[in-house]
């Protein structure tokens, strides 16, 4: 199979442009919370591979110094084995055990681990996160659960002994399907009666946009009007979409 090619996509605190790699085109957006009430770990980078584009999004639990070691050793580790691991699961595994290595052992990463072939397959093993939005090329939206969730990364045991390789959630993505990945930041937005953002009913149709990011913003937007308040925690935010007009 033919190497990928395109840039590696990192975290940064800004709409970012949205680049090409292979197959997908990617938008992206992070807004964080005060740090004055909490110094949070949501992240995100995608990477070409020979087996196809991997991604990652994830939500460091808990606060403090020891939630940034894990927000900067899970995207290194991934970083580092997501181009050349044969193996979705392996990729996960070393996750898991840079995670044992280098962190307290205090901390659990709740997270998705994909991949998306050439031809739209797409796999990922979800660690206790929310669940992706698919919105279709012809306008059906509907969430992709996992057939088996996967512990978080930091609750799986050593070099990711606890992480069943059969518990991938797997689907065919068809030209011009956009999936939806984000952090509990946007899912567990509130409005002023306490009523959580409803992801699929307000963010789905808006992923129609032209662009991912143009999407992406009007998300923002969105739940900005919803909450009439300003963040109380982090959010990640990643919008994929697959197709032939997404390839360089």
């Amino acid at each position: 199979m033919d190497a990928l090619t395109g840039p590696e996509y990192n975290l940064l605190p800004v709409y970012a442009a949205g680049p090409a790699i292979g197959p997908v085109r990617l938008g992206a957006s992070y807004v964080s919370a005060s740090r004055a009430t909490r110094v949070g770990g949501d992240l995100y980078k995608a990477v070409p591979s020979p087996y196809g584009v991997r991604l990652v999004i994830a939500d460091v639990q808990g606060k403090g110094l020891g939630t940034i070691r894990c927000a900067a050793v899970a995207p290194a580790a991934f970083r580092e084995s997501g181009p050349e691991a044969e193996e979705l699961a392996e990729v996960g595994s070393r996750i898991e055990s840079a995670l044992n290595r280098s962190t307290d052992g205090q901390r659990f990463v709740n997270g998705i681990l994909a991949r998306i072939g050439p031809a739209g397959q797409f796999l990922a093993f979800n660690h206790g996160h929310p669940v992706p939005l698919l919105r279709t090329a012809d306008g059906g939206i509907r969430f992709i659960e996992p057939d088996e969730p996967v512990p978080p990364f930091g609750l799986t045991g050593p070099a990711g002994s606890g992480n069943p390789r059969n518990s991938v959630t797997q689907l065919t993505l068809q030209p011009g399907d956009r999936l939806f990945l984000y952090t509990d930041g946007l899912s567990g937005a509130r409005d002023g009666d306490g009523r959580f953002y409803p992801v699929d009913e307000r963010a789905g149709p808006l992923l129609g946009e032209s662009t991912p990011e143009e999407a992406l913003r009007r998300v923002r937007a969105d739940v900005a009007a919803f909450t009439g308040a300003q963040p109380d925690d982090d959010s990640a935010l990643l919008l994929v979409e697959f197709g032939p007009r997404a390839v360089p």
